[in-house]
């Protein structure tokens, strides 16, 4: 990390016990207050593991553009050992209020962070059931039950992309659409995406799929999470791309149009976990163990009480002498 931060002529501590100390918990600024890194750690008494960060990097404007602020957040949570569920944000935004011109937009990448985890090798990583990557999964003749069953299952959270195959009998089929651009390039983990580069594939949709739900000829399909195949109107939810619009939009265009719509949804911003609930979680047990103390001082001091005031009766009670 502190690589990437020199590059950028800013000094940020390197000595393994700042950054140990901010894996359990706290806050380190840069040098010159370009980044800030705050984090939030908590263990519960059965050993469940919550830990979330915000990284703020905030750069001096360029060519009297608008100042632009990098965050980064991340949240963690193990409550079985050796699984967790992880959820990662990376968002920008330019100075409000600010008269004058902005920034390019920043070209279609995958953060070195989500690529570092969804590459290493000692790590599974699934979405739902299924399998996180940065490739496509090619289909072939004879894939469509299994790939059927994922784009139907109903509790499926992230998108589903097929990209159709076009040709005839005689040419190469070829997809207007370089799948492996959009998985690794542009989508990341934020869509399933599926190709065939096989008619019989096709052909076998045609002959497999549902009214309504298939895709062909070149086209692309965006398959929305959470179907339910057999509803009235369903079929509209999921988005057919022909390839007549493909061809027209150009391949640009039409992979900015399926980041724009798939990459930048944040509509799990609001459930997701971050630093104030991993301090929420610390703030709700330091006052539960302070009712506790306080709870249990209460009760000292009422048996104290209570055996004091025996004592003292006995002293005045007088026994019966022996005959």
């Amino acid at each position: 990390m502190s690589s990437k931060w020199r590059r950028k002529g800013e000094n940020i501590p390197t000595d393994n016990a700042t950054w140990s100390r901010w894996k359990l918990g706290s806050n380190i600024n840069s040098q010159n207050g370009i980044a800030f890194f705050q984090s939030t750690y908590y263990q519960t008494e059965s050993q469940d593991v919550f830990w979330a960060c915000k990284i703020y990097e905030s750069f001096p404007p360029q060519n009297g553009c608008a100042p632009r602020a990098w965050t980064t957040e991340v949240g963690f949570q193990s409550q079985i050992k050796g699984i967790a569920t992880i959820s990662i944000i990376i968002y920008y935004s330019d100075h409000p209020g600010f008269i004058g011109p902005c920034e390019e937009l920043p070209p279609a990448s995958i953060p070195n962070l989500i690529r570092r985890l969804c590459e290493d090798t000692q790590v599974q990583r699934l979405v739902d059931s299924y399998d996180l990557m940065l490739q496509p999964i090619h289909l072939i003749p004879g894939d469509f039950s299994q790939f059927w069953d994922v784009v139907s299952n109903p509790e499926r959270s992230v998108p589903v992309i097929y990209i159709s195959p076009r040709g005839t009998d005689g040419e190469t089929p070829v997809n207007l659409v370089d799948p492996k651009e959009l998985a690794s390039r542009i989508l990341g983990p934020n869509a399933l995406v599926y190709y065939a580069t096989d008619l019989d594939f096709s052909r076998e949709m045609t002959q497999m799929c549902p009214n309504d739900y298939g895709c062909y000829s070149g086209g692309i399909r965006v398959y929305a999470p959470q179907p339910r195949i057999g509803d009235e109107g369903e079929q509209y939810r999921h988005r057919f791309i022909p390839a007549r619009d493909i061809l027209e939009l150009g391949t640009d265009q039409t992979c900015e149009m399926l980041r724009r719509a798939l990459a930048q949804d944040v509509h799990f911003y609001d459930e997701m976990f971050r630093v104030e609930d991993c301090q929420k979680m610390r703030d709700r047990r330091t006052i539960e163990k302070r009712l506790e103390m306080h709870k249990k001082a209460i009760e000292d001091s009422f048996l104290e009480m209570t055996v004091q005031t025996q004592d003292e009766l006995l002293k005045k009670v007088k026994l019966p002498k022996k005959l």
